[in-house]
């Protein structure tokens, strides 16, 4: 935090979750930047970041923001978006044929991206106790005259299955009572089932 006051930036954290929701988790975890509630959303529709992947009948998530940060300038627009991909520096590479300078990573490399489940559309195996991920890797090679065919490998992988809810609302380890989130969840739900009934009467 005192390197982001020295910068002169502002650190928010943007939520879907009720003040008194944020509350508790701000206790719980002893945070130390400022949390805005948005529960209708209005805040983050105007900046265009409504997780459209979520449909609007699936209580109560709807409402929430893409997750990620957003680096947003004196005028209140979006300046810059980060989606938590982690990756080591890389190397300018200048072909000497065309003269085009490529950004390279060069010997072991590991890129981490995170995964979120969502809970209507994935499939769990083993009694639902793990996800498969699977997708396909591409890469392509090149020396300082030129790049080669583009390559690619499939990969998948399991892991455990998460609690699609508040870290205090499943068993096991991780439980912060203080956060009290089935109560708080149980408001979410309450809050969307209300908001329907209001757009049916309309």
């Amino acid at each position: 935090m005192d390197a982001y006051r020295a910068a002169d930036v502002r650190l928010y954290a943007l939520s879907y979750d009720e003040p008194d929701a944020l509350a508790d988790y701000a206790a719980a975890h002893d945070t130390t930047f400022t949390m805005l509630s948005d529960p209708d959303s209005e805040v983050i529709r105007s900046f265009g970041i409504l997780n459209t992947l979520i449909p609007p009948d699936d209580h109560p998530w709807y409402g929430l923001p893409f997750p990620g940060s957003y680096v947003v300038d004196a005028d209140g627009v979006i300046v810059a978006k980060f989606f938590e991909l982690l990756a080591p520096p890389t190397t300018p590479l200048t072909l000497t044929g065309s003269g085009d300078t490529l950004q390279t990573y060069e010997g072991d490399v590991v890129l981490r991206l995170p995964v979120a489940q969502n809970a209507r559309q994935m499939r769990k195996d083993d009694d639902g106790r793990y996800v498969t991920i699977s997708g396909q890797l591409r890469w392509q090679a090149c020396d300082d005259v030129e790049c080669f065919l583009a390559e690619s490998m499939p990969f998948s992988f399991r892991v455990d299955a998460g609690f699609p809810v508040l870290g205090d609302m499943g068993p096991g380890v991780g439980r912060v009572p203080a956060m009290n989130g089935a109560q708080h969840c149980q408001k979410l739900i309450d809050r969307r089932a209300s908001n329907g009934s209001s757009a049916d009467d309309e």
